[in-house]
């Protein structure tokens, strides 16, 4: 593999990793609205969902950081990383 397609394979993981937990929020809160009040009650999964979504958002931010630095790192290049 090639210094040059590694670096669009770390930069395309780093942009998935970045977007995932923020398209399944949104797709979890549409699914909530759909099914009103009841999508936040305990009978139906979706509850547990939003909670799983909205605590990975939250617990990992550091992670959601680094993958910032990571698309920037690549887009830029390593003289503008915010660290030396």
């Amino acid at each position: 593999m090639s210094q040059k397609s590694l670096a669009k394979s770390v930069l395309a993981a780093a942009i998935a990793k970045l977007r995932a937990p923020i398209h399944a929020f949104e797709i979890m809160n549409e699914v909530a609205d759909w099914l009103g009040a009841t999508g936040y009650t305990k009978e139906y999964p979706i509850e547990m969902g939003i909670r799983g979504v909205r605590s990975y958002s939250i617990g990992a931010e550091g992670t959601m950081n680094i993958m910032r630095i990571i698309i920037g790192r690549e887009l830029l290049g390593k003289e503008f990383l915010p660290y030396k």
